[in-house]
């Protein structure tokens, strides 16, 4: 701040840094412009907040006929602060993580010579052929295995040997696959929980993560909804504060404000001479590049969106 407040205006090409310098020369503090800066820092840079508050009003639409004006008042209210109240994305994941990880420790590696038969014949589409009669895929599994169990049992003992001992090598192959899952998703989980604890010791005050509501909290706001300090006139004249237009500047600092925009105009830069024409055939001009000046030129436009008034 020192370093713009300190340059001269003609060293200043950037539209946002302009502002910022123009905020600087009419006497706003250094410190009210860098506390804005960190705020805006903060800010989600994508339109997913805005996103997610239009599931409100399409919920409210589908049952609005069902509802007088004071419920949708209440659904309204309750739909915007669900954000409060659901975990975060990562306390989604961990959760996620943790019931896979009880799945894969709970999962037996169990596997007999009797279950490597049916597999083999069934892969062999032998078994699956003799119920076609059977439409349930339950009942015509069951009827596959019953078979299968028939014609293990008149296998030469040999040969069941042989299926015995396949079948442990397969059992083996089994743990470490389960283990190894295992593994990963214990390491997986150490580091979604790690994150956290980083998020949770850092202040981030313009993230929903950090507006998470305990039950005191709760119980304070139900207070607050049945209590008449927050009803009648202290409401309505809280309404009418806040929709009160702030302070017209005065006329020295409006004549500042008029003298730098007039005397600090940013030139506008220079459009090629085809960009009207791509601006309104976007689609048709997608993906294409346009070399500069010449077609040997060095470099070359990528077309992936114009238009005429960013």
């Amino acid at each position: 701040m020192e370093k713009l407040a300190a340059c001269a205006v003609a060293d200043v090409r950037h539209p946002t840094v302009m502002q910022l310098k123009r905020l600087l020369d009419i006497g706003v503090p250094h410190s009210r412009v860098v506390r804005a800066l960190r705020l805006a820092r903060e800010a989600p840079f994508s339109v997913n907040l805005v996103e997610q508050a239009h599931g409100g009003g399409a919920a409210i639409l589908r049952q609005h006929k069902r509802m007088n004006a004071a419920t949708l008042v209440s659904c309204s209210a309750l739909h915007q602060a669900r954000h409060f109240f659901e975990p975060s994305e990562i306390d989604k994941q961990i959760a996620k993580i943790r019931v896979k990880l009880e799945k894969l420790q709970s999962a037996r590696a169990s596997f007999s010579g009797l279950n490597l038969f049916v597999q083999r014949m069934s892969r062999r589409g032998f078994l699956p052929t003799l119920h076609n009669d059977i439409d349930n895929a339950v009942e015509r599994g069951q009827a596959s295995l019953a078979a299968g169990y028939q014609l293990y049992t008149q296998l030469p003992h040999s040969a069941k040997v042989a299926f015995s001992d396949a079948a442990r090598s397969v059992r083996a192959n089994r743990r470490i696959l389960i283990t190894e899952a295992v593994d990963e998703c214990a390491a997986e989980l150490r580091v979604l929980e790690g994150r956290r604890r980083d998020v949770e010791s850092k202040s981030k005050p313009n993230h929903m993560d950090s507006f998470r509501l305990d039950f005191s909290d709760i119980d304070r706001m139900c207070e607050m909804s049945c209590s008449k300090d927050y009803q009648g006139l202290l409401v309505d004249r809280m309404n009418i504060d806040a929709v009160r237009p702030p302070a017209v500047p005065t006329r020295e600092q409006q004549s500042i404000i008029v003298a730098e925009e007039t005397a600090c105009a940013i030139p506008e830069k220079p459009r090629p001479w085809w960009l009207q024409m791509v601006a309104l055939n976007r689609d048709r001009f997608k993906d294409a590049a346009f070399p500069w000046g010449s077609p040997r030129a060095e470099g070359a436009y990528f077309i992936m969106y114009s238009t005429l008034s960013p």
